[in-house]
């Protein structure tokens, strides 16, 4: 029997709203997988009323399989006739269930009213190489628009530093690598991002290292809190982790 933390267990009260944070290979599907039971089991939802969002197709495939295997081994171990009968109907309707990608999630909500969302029932999602001539092309025209603003606004002169100092390739490259980090970017540049600072720039490099330092050291003391009472903490990654963030701050 899998032995849960107190902050697992807590993750278990599906009556609360919450955000779980934790490292790979922490449990945090294992706590998915019995959130999600829980559900079905103490309440009245249908399996295709409950929703689960994964970054990837691949989470997806994987939190099915677990999900679908809990339930079958529940359903070996039950002796409540009334609980393996619900258990049972879960498994049926498990094909209908509401796991896959935010992507995925709200195709399948377009598809159902194309009517209401005024588009075609019949379109598809961009992906892989589509997807990436799509977002250049895009980046392209933002870029050559911005260039033959005349309004004379602060957008412009900013890019135009950027090319002078990089080049337009460069620019473009990073604002490339920006749109796919763009939640980590907006971060950066938001309203108390270190990047909107009307400092100076040593003032905002310092922003830059502090930040740098506290999520190595957040993610050291993520890792020394698996680690069982009593026993040394050896992390073979935590040097790694230091010449990163040294590295870092030479950006």
């Amino acid at each position: 029997m899998t032995i849960l933390t107190d902050s697992q267990k807590k993750a278990h009260d599906f009556r609360r709203n919450l955000s779980v944070t934790a490292n790979a290979g922490s449990g945090k599907t294992a706590v998915l997988v019995k959130r999600f039971l829980t559900i079905l089991l103490e309440t009245d939802v249908r399996v295709q009323e409950l929703v689960a969002i994964t970054f990837t197709d691949k989470a997806a495939s994987e939190l099915k399989k677990r999900i679908v295997d809990a339930v079958e081994e529940r359903i070996r171990k039950e002796t409540s006739s009334e609980k393996k009968l619900r258990l049972e109907e879960i498994r049926t309707q498990f094909s209908f269930a509401n796991i896959g990608t935010i992507h995925s999630f709200c195709a399948k909500i377009l598809r159902e009213y194309p009517v209401e969302a005024q588009v075609d029932a019949g379109f598809t999602v961009l992906e892989g190489v589509d997807q990436q001539i799509f977002e250049r092309e895009a980046i392209r025209e933002t870029f050559e628009r911005t260039l033959a603003d005349s309004s004379g606004d602060g957008e412009k002169e900013s890019l135009l530093f950027a090319v002078r100092a990089l080049g337009r390739k460069e620019v473009q490259n990073y604002l490339s690598f920006f749109l796919a980090k763009r939640e980590q970017a907006e971060r950066l540049v938001g309203e108390t991002g270190i990047f909107r600072s009307s400092g100076t720039d040593g003032e905002v490099l310092a922003k830059w290292k502090n930040m740098v330092e506290d999520n190595v050291e957040l993610k050291l003391k993520s890792k020394r809190r698996m680690v069982p009472a009593g026993i040394p903490f050896i992390d073979k990654d935590h040097k790694m982790l230091l010449r990163l963030s040294r590295i870092l701050l030479l950006f």
